[in-house]
């Protein structure tokens, strides 16, 4: 929406437009007009793309206003005088965007509001006072008993013969048997993939390191995830040297795999 402070108009009149709405999450905007004296003048209403089809009421009344519908402006031209009522409705109706270069993903939106699943969160205080505490939050996932936390068909050819521990943490030697389950198997070489680079693998790699057991990572077997104030392939790039330069890790590329 945009914002409408006080300005002088047609006479050199001081007018104050006051909006009050609870857009996005409803349909009307209503504009109250506060003007020194009656002036005539023009009131330009953006339209969002999205809708097709407003409206607007003056005083309660329909008034016709010139414009485009959808990504342009009306124009609400005549005398205004303090006291003036101006009511912008702007229907929402469902709609579907679809993202073939993401897997032919679709939304589903609301007018200017896009549907979501629910997102649990868990909430880690890591700092800050009592007033004023600190906290990192995660949303909840690969909760056990849900798909998410199923081995994908691709890895499950594997199983067979395997130890199969459900990581609980960023390590995967939080809480689980892995120590014991190395301890016995005495590898000379650990290799680590998965997801993601800069959070379980590294803190895996980490925990590996620390023990003193040699580890491989391909760099075509971890990834990351792309998202504002993590970008995807400066994360990833920043990872894989953090294992590598710091961990003592041997990072190694498909061709050498």
């Amino acid at each position: 929406m945009l914002l409408y402070p006080p300005a002088r108009v047609a006479n050199g009149s001081n007018v104050i437009i006051s909006e009050q709405t609870d857009y996005p999450f409803a349909d009307t905007i209503t504009f109250k007009i506060d003007a020194e004296t009656p002036a005539e003048f023009p009131i330009y209403l953006r339209v969002p793309h999205w809708c097709r089809n407003p409206s607007v009421k003056v005083n309660g009344r329909s008034t016709q206003a010139a414009g485009e519908n959808g990504g342009g402006y009306l124009r609400v031209s005549r005398a205004w005088k303090s006291g003036d009522v101006m009511t912008l409705r702007l229907p929402m109706e469902i709609s579907i965007r679809k993202w073939e270069k993401n897997q032919n993903a679709v939304s589903v939106d609301y007018g200017p509001l896009t549907f979501s699943l629910q997102i649990q969160e868990r909430w880690s205080r890591y700092g800050g006072r009592d007033a004023w505490p600190e906290f990192e939050v995660f949303p909840v996932h690969c909760v056990r008993g849900t798909p998410e936390a199923d081995v994908v068909d691709e890895l499950s050819p594997f199983l067979q013969g395997a130890t199969l521990i459900r990581k609980r943490r960023y390590s995967g030697f939080f809480e689980t048997n892995l120590e014991q389950v190395l301890k016995q198997a005495a590898p000379s070489t650990v290799t680590v993939v998965g997801v993601c680079t800069d959070i379980c693998v590294l803190h895996t790699v980490a925990d590996l390191r620390n023990r003193d057991y040699a580890v491989v990572v391909p760099a075509d077997g971890v990834a990351t995830f792309d998202a504002p104030g993590h970008p995807g392939d400066l994360t990833q790039r920043y990872a894989l040297d953090h294992l590598r330069g710091i961990l003592g890790a041997r990072v190694i590329e498909s061709a050498n795999v």
